[in-house]
């Protein structure tokens, strides 16, 4: 499944890590600095 994680703080790299783990495709994103 691809997903997107709209966010890439602590959480949403947390959650995006543990969906890569399970084998799904996962695309995060975040403001610019």
């Amino acid at each position: 499944m691809k997903l997107l994680i709209m966010g890439a703080g602590a959480i949403g790299g947390f959650v995006g890590g543990a969906l890569v783990a399970a084998g799904h495709r996962v695309t995060l994103v975040g403001r610019p600095p």
